[in-house]
């Protein structure tokens, strides 16, 4: 089936909202066990487009045990 612009346009901003989506769960796990993210490695969060690894983060920030731990498990 082939899909039209205003299909592909949709799918994709759906695709981005579930990216965001996982990078505000993991921005706001940090935050509630760490208290202010800073902003390298938020912005290294918001840099990952890959879904899959959106979730190994997630896991991970439910885990370490401090913010270097995080920045440490980043690419």
């Amino acid at each position: 089936m082939v899909m039209t612009t205003a299909q592909e346009l949709i799918l994709e901003g759906r695709i981005q909202g579930i990216l965001k989506g996982k990078k505000d769960i993991i921005l706001d796990i940090l935050k509630n066990r760490f208290g202010k993210v800073p902003k390298e490695i938020s912005g290294t969060v918001n840099s990952y487009c890959d879904s899959t690894a959106l979730m190994s983060l997630a896991v991970l920030a439910g885990t370490c045990e401090s913010l270097k731990e995080f920045k440490d498990g980043l690419r």
